[in-house]
């Protein structure tokens, strides 16, 4: 049952191609559109990519429990313990 959480990282890495790819198509833009728009869309970019950071560390953190919770139910399930 360790995959359990292959959706959630599955989603997580599909989360972190898309903001690379726009944080990577922002940057080249910047030498066509270098105005005040262009640097708070940058500075917010910033922004996105810091809470980014929180939800990958988080969604890390929860495959992990989702993966030892499920370890863990298997090895009580062989050991005749409850069933889940």
């Amino acid at each position: 049952m360790a995959n359990e959480s292959a959706t959630l990282r599955k989603e997580l890495e599909a989360l972190g191609q898309s903001s690379s790819k726009f944080s990577q198509n922002l940057k080249g833009v910047g030498d066509i559109w270098n105005d005040k728009n262009y640097a708070a869309l940058t500075v917010q970019m910033g922004s996105l990519q810091k809470s980014l950071t929180k939800i990958f560390e988080s969604g890390n953190d929860a495959c992990k429990s989702i993966d030892e919770f499920f370890n863990a139910a298997e090895e009580d399930v062989k050991k005749g313990g409850a069933h889940v």
